[in-house]
């Protein structure tokens, strides 16, 4: 019983990275065109939760 439930759950698993993923690409895509979009018309634009890690974190950098 143990086996057909992990059987099941890995192909639950499998199926919804399947759909996922690509969802995460598209995002990532669209996101990095609208930050470079925003670079080159010159404006500061901060991302909401990556932004505030990065600013925290600048002093490790240099």
């Amino acid at each position: 019983m143990a086996g057909l439930l992990c059987y099941v759950l890995g192909w639950i698993l499998y199926i919804d990275w399947w759909i996922v993923s690509p969802i995460i690409g598209i995002i990532s895509v669209i996101l990095w065109i609208v930050l470079m979009l925003k670079v080159y018309q010159g404006e500061r634009w901060k991302v909401p939760v990556a932004g505030d890690f990065a600013e925290k974190n600048m002093h490790m950098v240099g």
